[in-house]
């Protein structure tokens, strides 16, 4: 278990690499030697908490992307909560995404290149497609989805589907618009429902 300052210090290095990316950089071209300077940090230290640089690009795109994934995954898990609890879950998971959109760029252009990076977003929305394939499981029991209806390819192509949309939203607008941003939830939450239940949404 990291100390205090153990997680101090993996801080320093994660918001010294925001920095970076922020003004610019591309995370290829960022160095150990550059991002533990930025960081104030030695070089050596920096390979105590991090094995590489992949690593550590990893453990970022984890810490940015939780807000966005515990909204979701609340809207999931709460299984009553239907689309307008939807929408106001998108609102959050586009604003917790802008906030970190050069980190997930980074991310993306990693992931061409190296596998452990892939795995990393191949395995958190696939975690996502899971929880909500439970819960289409439950519900096609219940009577509630047709009984022909697969929940693991549904969950699947709605997880995605989420995923790359609300990516391609942040990144065709970059700057904040409360008024788009809940136009976009609105009309992403009314397809996200028909998708999985073939029906406009009744509030």
């Amino acid at each position: 278990m990291l100390d205090g300052r153990s997680h101090g210090l993996e801080a320093r290095v994660f918001d010294a690499v925001e920095r970076l990316l922020a003004d610019g950089h591309r995370f290829e071209d960022l160095g150990v030697q550059r991002i533990a300077s930025e960081a104030g940090v030695a070089r050596s230290t920096f390979y105590v908490h991090f094995r590489d640089r992949s690593d550590l690009l990893v453990r970022l795109a984890e810490r940015v992307t939780e807000p966005a994934f515990t909204a979701i995954s609340r809207w999931v898990d709460a299984g009553t909560d239907g689309v307008e609890g939807l929408e106001r879950t998108l609102v959050v998971v586009v604003a917790a995404v802008r906030a970190h959109l050069p980190v997930l760029h980074a991310l993306s252009e990693a992931a061409l290149r190296d596998p452990a990076v892939d795995e990393l977003w191949s395995s958190r929305i696939d975690g996502l497609a899971a929880a909500l394939q439970l819960r289409l499981l439950d519900e096609r029991n219940l009577g509630e989805l047709p009984s022909d209806v697969d929940p693991e390819l549904l969950a699947q192509n709605v997880a995605w589907s989420l995923e790359r949309n609300v990516a391609r939203h942040v990144r065709r607008m970059r700057a904040a618009d409360p008024v788009a941003d809940a136009r976009f939830a609105t009309g992403l939450a009314d397809a996200t429902w028909r998708s999985l239940y073939g029906r406009v949404a009744t509030v």
